[in-house]
């Protein structure tokens, strides 16, 4: 009831703009990045802060779309003594964001606000990232979160030369994350695949909300803003994939034009009343400071806080899956072709390949006492062949060393590329009772 009252009211009765292009201050010296910012509401945002002379950084999939939004707004806005920069950015495909964030910094030593405005809605089902990942999970969630964490060191600098709450992070959620369950997020969140479309755009969503939280918690003494929001029901490129008619059905009964999302954003990245002290806060339609609902907020906090930790939970996995950003639908051809592995420890060496069977059940009993304390690495992930078979084969590597670690007290150090880790997990789960304990290493 408490979903359904929260998203009827943003939703129908969100009022009059609270803040406007109007009342955004000059703004010559901001530096603003906006992802998304080729069409619709990211758009909208340009508009809105180039007209107040900042400089814009336009990140966007398609770069003639982008460019072709850039003269669009200069255009329009012929007074204004503002930049805008067009960065070619996919969100579905970490190895861009690691491109467009180091791009940006190659131009760039100060941030002041980053909108974390594109994203992706109920596409074909079944639709991956490049990694392997959810489309909407990957791109709302990991793509933002990366070129986040790739765009921090540069919003923390800026802060210390800002006054207070000056630097600020914006995410686009949406009602969507009311409308999912809190409990077991990251269980669901690992098996977002066996969801359903619309349960897939609420799981990312509300991640973004956790992401947009747990930012604040993390930077407050940075003197960083992080909010989440709810950009309204607009007709935006968000519904293209949903066919016209449904489309002009929504246009012509709740949807409102694009440019209202852009009075949520510069309300969340600029207005006074968005504060140090209230960071984190929902901002709803159409520039107002609302509350998540319960379990969403307590999801936001630590057990320690006397909350869920989901947020916390959550960062943590996203940080996994990002931290090594390598084309992980790429492996080694040794784990491709099924030739054998070593797994080694001074001058212990296992042969591994990826068959099962008895000669597992052989070495699993070989090594049941003479392992316990030993530390192992296995190898074999890294970019250059093909995705398929190399997953399975993989897949069965990881579960070989994992039941030996179950059968005795091996700790494991695996070596994996990216989405590699995703693998682990699942195959992991398989097997729940461990007396072994495992630490996961990045491949420098």
């Amino acid at each position: 009831m408490a979903a359904a009252f929260n998203i009827v009211r943003q939703s129908l009765f969100a009022g009059s703009p609270k803040y406007t292009e109007n009342d955004l201050p000059d703004l010559k010296g901001k530096v603003i990045a906006i992802t998304g910012s080729n069409t619709g509401v990211g758009k909208e945002i340009a508009k809105m802060v180039y007209s107040k002379n900042a400089k814009v950084y336009m990140f966007a999939r398609t770069t003639t779309k982008n460019e072709k939004a850039r003269d669009e707004i200069k255009a329009a806005f012929p007074e204004s003594h503002g930049e805008l920069i067009c960065i070619q950015l996919d969100l579905a495909d970490l190895d861009s964001v690691q491109a467009a964030a180091a791009e940006f910094m190659s131009k760039e030593d100060k941030l002041h606000v980053l909108f974390n405005n594109a994203g992706v809605g109920f596409p074909e089902y079944g639709s991956k990232t490049k990694q392997g990942y959810e489309l909407q999970l990957g791109t709302n969630c990991l793509g933002s979160f990366a070129l986040t964490q790739k765009l921090t060191p540069v919003l923390v600098k800026t802060a210390k030369t800002s006054p207070p709450g000056d630097v600020r992070v914006v995410w686009a959620s949406s009602t969507a994350a009311f409308w999912t369950s809190t409990k077991k997020y990251i269980e669901r969140v690992k098996g977002i695949e066996k969801q359903s479309l619309f349960q897939q755009y609420a799981i990312s969503k509300l991640g973004n909300y956790y992401h947009a939280t747990e930012y604040a918690a993390r930077h407050k003494d940075d003197g960083i803003i992080s909010v989440p929001l709810n950009p309204g029901n607009l007709d935006s490129e968000l519904w293209r994939t949903q066919g016209k008619f449904l489309t002009w059905i929504l246009r012509k009964t709740v949807f409102y034009p694009s440019h209202y999302g852009g009075y949520v954003n510069i309300f969340a990245g600029f207005s006074p009343d968005v504060t140090l002290e209230n960071s984190g806060r929902f901002i709803s339609p159409w520039g107002r400071l609302w509350h998540a609902l319960p379990a969403m907020v307590k999801g936001s906090k630590t057990e320690a806080e006397g909350g869920t930790g989901h947020a916390k939970r959550f960062w943590e996995w996203t940080e996994e899956q990002v931290e090594d950003k390598r084309d992980a639908t790429h492996w080694d051809d040794t784990v491709v072709h099924g030739s054998e592995e070593k797994v080694e420890e001074e001058s212990d060496v296992l042969q591994d390949g990826d068959a099962e069977g008895e000669e597992d059940e052989k070495d699993e009993d070989q090594h049941q006492d003479d392992g316990k304390g030993k530390e192992f690495t296995l190898r074999g992930l890294h970019a250059g062949a093909a995705r398929g078979d190399s997953i399975v084969a993989s897949s069965a590597a990881f579960r070989r060393c994992y039941t030996i670690s179950r059968r005795s007290t091996f700790q494991c150090q695996f070596i994996y590329s990216a989405w590699g880790l995703g693998c682990i997990s699942r195959t992991l789960n398989a097997v729940p009772r461990t007396n072994g304990r495992l630490e996961l290493y990045a491949d420098p």
